[in-house]
């Protein structure tokens, strides 16, 4: 089976200034400048940069030399959270400065705010998100649905939320990004749901505010609503679906849908949306041409990214692995 081909490179190894600001204006769609602080003898300001990602979303790997200040007085549209790796990466937003450190994520840039950031001979790790995947996983945490969402802090909250958000990177650079051929759409749009939902838990910002709403009302423990919520899951397993997307066809608020799906299913919105999906995989897999198709592919098909819980999760669906029902 040919590979889905849905993943975007694009790299420059330059100490060409002019090369590497074309480079940098072009990715980050904006007016970057690199300005170097000290000047050495002999030494020439080198920029080596890796993007992998999606049409929402990318991870980077970005080496430089030299001290130098990175500029962009526009605003991007893109959130950038940064690791160093080794050197030093300082970024400045709202009055407030944070240090990147292997295990210290800090926000580099907002997409709504000035970006002004100082590295010092660093390897730095990246994360890129596009504001409305924000958005989208903000309409998933409750019911305000906050057109933009603001960050108002550089550091995140705790040094917990910090390992969280690097773990969810390592998990998307190594089980997702890490092979074409299974870089699959639902695959895909979950990997961004997920970094985007990590990073709003790891920084502080205005979603924190969101009121709480009485998820006993009567609402929100109707059979007939919940028979719709089902009816759009099952509608809508080959799209990119989040909670807040279930909720507000069905006019409730993300809290009251989840009480909904507990009280009568005693699960959850996104447990039923993968129970449809698994479903789907299971009906492709009887169907399908065992000399053309894999497993690993019509898994990755409906969103199943890891394939060892998705054998797991299989075999206790339907008591037998998915390789025999290729076979049968």
């Amino acid at each position: 089976m040919l590979p889905f081909l849905l993943l975007q490179r694009e790299e420059v190894h330059s100490n060409d200034p002019v090369e590497i600001r074309s480079y940098l204006n072009r990715v980050y769609r904006t007016d970057v400048t690199v300005q170097p602080l000290a000047h050495r003898s002999g030494a020439r300001f080198m920029l080596e940069h890796n993007r992998i990602g999606h049409t929402s979303f990318a991870l980077e790997r970005i080496r430089q030399s030299g001290d130098v200040e990175v500029r962009a007085d526009d605003p991007t549209g893109c959130l950038v959270v940064l690791w160093a790796l080794d050197g030093r990466a300082e970024s400045f937003l709202h009055g407030q400065s944070g240090v990147a450190a292997p295990g210290q994520p800090i926000i580099g840039a907002t997409g709504a705010a000035p970006v002004r950031v100082r590295a010092s001979d660093a390897t730095l790790d990246s994360v890129v998100l596009h504001g409305s995947l924000l958005a989208k996983a903000a309409a998933d945490l409750g019911p305000e649905r906050p057109a933009d969402v603001t960050f108002t802090g550089v550091e995140p909250v705790s040094a917990e939320a910090g390992r969280a958000l690097t773990a969810a990177r390592r998990y998307v650079e190594e089980s997702v990004l890490a092979d074409d051929g299974f870089a699959a759409p639902l695959v895909l749009a979950a990997a961004g749901r997920l970094l985007a939902a990590t990073v709003l838990a790891a920084f502080p910002n205005t979603t924190g505010n969101l009121a709480d709403v009485d998820e006993r009302g009567s609402d929100a423990a109707h059979p007939a609503l919940l028979r719709r919520a089902m009816d759009y899951i099952e509608e809508h397993a080959a799209d990119d679906v989040g909670i807040g997307d279930v909720a507000g066809a069905v006019y409730v608020t993300p809290r009251a849908l989840q009480y909904m799906f507990r009280r009568h299913l005693d699960s959850t919105p996104m447990a039923y949306l993968r129970r449809v999906r698994l479903d789907h995989v299971h009906r492709d897999l009887v169907t399908a041409d065992r000399g053309t198709t894999t497993v690993t592919a019509t898994a990755a098909r409906w969103g199943f990214a890891h394939t060892g819980r998705f054998a797991v999760l299989y075999r206790a669906t339907y008591g037998q692995s998915p390789h025999v029902t290729l076979r049968s």
